[in-house]
């Protein structure tokens, strides 16, 4: 008995020691593709709310038809993708209303584009990253214009997402004010070194925070 409990101690030391060296590479790895980027985050960002706006998120709604049950049918499709920036830089994505997978990230803007990078959830141990980017079409109305995974936006991926969503109902989001946001300060990214553009406004957040994180 006492073999056994000794090997199934050492087992699990070995999968918490994979598992941690696993999150110390990942750490490493975002610090060099974040924090020497525009994406890095900043109390000192500074929003253009001539672009975008802040008091509420822009919904992206694929119209189109689709079969759905048994025997199938046609329905009209009600898939949503929501969009909010926030005033302080941050970004957060999420699907109809399901906020408990939401994805967490930046954004920053140049001339009249805005260019968001998210990041999935560190449960997550693929760590997934992606790109979007956003044209303001008028006061009211986002439209994408480029989707990237795992590798930093380029004008091919913005070409090939122009000729694949040509016909899609779903590239225009419209704003939707709302009073009651995700508060910003619970994105888990804040607790991450590596996302912030300077460690001295990282240590400082925490210790307004109280987090050991």
């Amino acid at each position: 008995m006492g073999k056994i409990i000794f090997k199934n101690f050492v087992g699990l030391t070995a999968a918490l020691l994979v598992l941690t060296l696993a999150g110390c590479h990942y750490s490493r790895q975002h610090a060099t593709k974040v924090r020497n980027t525009p994406y890095c985050f900043s109390k000192y960002f500074k929003p253009d709310t001539d672009i975008i706006k802040h008091d509420g998120y822009y919904s992206f709604h694929d119209s189109t038809w689709a079969t759905s049950g048994y025997p199938a049918r046609l329905i009209l499709s009600d898939f949503r993708e929501n969009y909010i920036f926030y005033e302080d830089g941050l970004f957060l994505t999420f699907i109809n209303d399901d906020l408990k997978h939401a994805f967490w990230g930046s954004y920053h803007i140049v001339g009249d584009t805005i260019k968001s990078q998210f990041f999935s959830p560190p449960i997550n141990i693929a760590w997934g990253k992606g790109e979007i980017w956003f044209k303001k079409n008028d006061n009211n109305t986002l439209q994408k214009i480029g989707l990237a995974w795992e590798r930093p936006m380029s004008a091919a991926d913005i070409r090939r997402f122009k000729l694949a969503n040509k016909d899609s109902h779903g590239n225009l989001g419209t704003f939707i004010r709302s009073n009651n946001l995700p508060p910003p300060d619970k994105s888990w990214l804040l607790k991450r070194k590596w996302f912030w553009c300077n460690k001295e406004e990282y240590v400082k957040w925490k210790k307004v925070h109280n987090t050991n994180n």
